[in-house]
């Protein structure tokens, strides 16, 4: 005669779900991990297409001067007063710095909207990414910086006819994804002062308020080099 089961049976009872407890936490931390290392990655490849596209503006922004153009007038070869990262923070606005920073503000833009809000999502699929874009967050806000580096590793201000120019796009990417942006990504106020120096350059008018603001970036940078056009 078998010996009754019943309190092997008892003591089994919800062992399934402790065990699915104590797996599922760490696959879910490292899910979330998974999608924002996607996030910053694809981020990553979009910030050295901007770099290339943001240095062949430079070189024919630069020389050129059509009558027609916002920054006619302007010296040639010229992109503000003043000397290293002061003078792009007094860049005039409509000059060539501030034509040029459009460029990869148009293509990294909608990287930094924030995710939810009004209509950010239905607002870009019924008007198109830039018009959404600029409804929602003025292009100075936008968090994309550019500089204009030397072989030193200086800022330029002014260029001559063929010199080589390097343009480094520096994209603050908002990390949103639960407690993995906790582990990935870190706010302003902590990011190394070179990347944060070359992003206040920028964005001068915004200093203040985002050194206090608690969310987290992950800093993506990328450099391209182009001789300038013109004589």
């Amino acid at each position: 005669m078998r010996a009754p089961r019943t309190k092997v049976r008892h003591w089994q009872r919800g062992a399934v779900q402790v065990e699915f407890l104590i797996v599922f936490g760490p696959l879910f931390l490292l899910m979330m991990a998974l999608v924002q290392f996607a996030l910053i990655c694809t981020a990553s490849i979009l910030v050295h297409h901007a770099a290339a596209r943001a240095v062949r503006a430079a070189v024919v922004v630069l020389p050129d001067d059509h009558e027609d153009a916002d920054y006619k007038g302007d010296a040639l070869h010229f992109l503000a007063d003043g000397d290293g990262l002061d003078a792009y923070a007094n860049a005039v606005e409509g000059g060539r710095f501030q034509q040029i920073r459009q460029v990869p503000v148009m293509l990294l833009g909608m990287l930094a909207l924030p995710l939810g809000g009004a209509g950010s999502l239905s607002d870009a699929l019924q008007l198109g990414a830039w018009e959404a874009l600029r409804a929602q967050t003025p292009e100075s806000d936008v968090p994309v910086a550019i500089t204009f580096r030397d072989a030193d590793g200086g800022y330029r201000t002014q260029y001559g006819a063929r010199e080589q120019v390097f343009v480094t796009v520096t994209l603050l990417l908002p990390c949103a994804v639960p407690m993995a942006s906790r582990w990935m990504c870190q706010p302003l106020r902590e990011m190394d002062d070179d990347v944060r120096a070359r992003w206040e350059s920028n964005h001068a008018h915004m200093v203040a308020r985002s050194l206090m603001n608690l969310r987290r970036y992950a800093a993506l940078e990328a450099t391209a080099g182009l001789p300038n056009q013109g004589r």
